[in-house]
């Protein structure tokens, strides 16, 4: 294929596929603000929360000590993902994988072009 068509897949790859994210998020969005709000029974307020903060704090300070940064950073992001609604989810993984997939027709394009 030629260089110019395969940038073109992969420029397709990127609008469409962040626009498809896009909409997931707005339809979700749209559809949670219609049925009243969260409905997933989490607590979200601090208040109500069973550990104080300064519990928490201490609890990741441990784990950072014991296992580095990185895995710290590992289980953050974790309870990150964790705590975020369905559609939002699915949204961030349709725009990752059509940003991954662009990225990749981009690199396909340019490999062994001499510069």
């Amino acid at each position: 294929m030629k260089r110019s068509t395969i940038n073109l897949v992969g420029v397709l790859l990127l609008v469409f596929g962040v626009g498809s994210a896009e909409l997931i998020y707005w339809l979700g969005r749209s559809a949670e603000t219609r049925s009243g709000g969260d409905q997933s029974g989490e607590v979200t307020d601090r208040q109500d929360s069973t550990l104080p903060a300064e519990a928490l704090k201490g609890a990741n300070r441990g784990l950072e000590m014991d296992f580095g940064k990185p895995f710290a950073l590992l289980i953050g992001w974790e309870q990150w993902w964790d705590e975020q609604p369905s559609y939002e989810r699915v949204a961030i993984t349709v725009a990752a994988i059509a940003v991954l997939l662009a990225g990749g027709c981009f690199l396909l394009a340019n490999w062994g072009k001499s510069g």
